[in-house]
């Protein structure tokens, strides 16, 4: 990720992995609800055209294949899903 950053525009990229089960396992199973994620990715860009520009660079194509297929050796991209979206803090900074 480190190594296409700066083609693809991005400004964080943050790791966010499942921790504490013995915590969060039973209240999950009482609730019904469904098992968690591993974890989960978080890419940030200051705005929407440095996510998407109008006209991808040969550079970020490339870029985006070499990080999607090493995506592949750890993502079930079958039972995953991928957004947009906008954050908006209510607390905190």
């Amino acid at each position: 990720m480190r190594k296409h950053a700066a083609t693809l525009c991005i400004g964080r990229y943050v790791q966010v992995h499942t921790k504490y089960e013995e915590l969060t396992e039973p209240r999950r199973i009482e609730l019904g609800r469904p098992e968690p994620y591993d974890g989960i990715a978080e890419l940030w860009w200051d705005s929407i055209e440095d996510w998407s520009p109008q006209n991808p660079t040969p550079e970020r194509r490339q870029a985006g294949a070499e990080l999607f297929e090493d995506e592949r050796n750890f993502i079930d991209h079958s039972r995953s899903t991928r957004w947009l979206a906008e954050e908006y803090v209510f607390v905190g900074e």
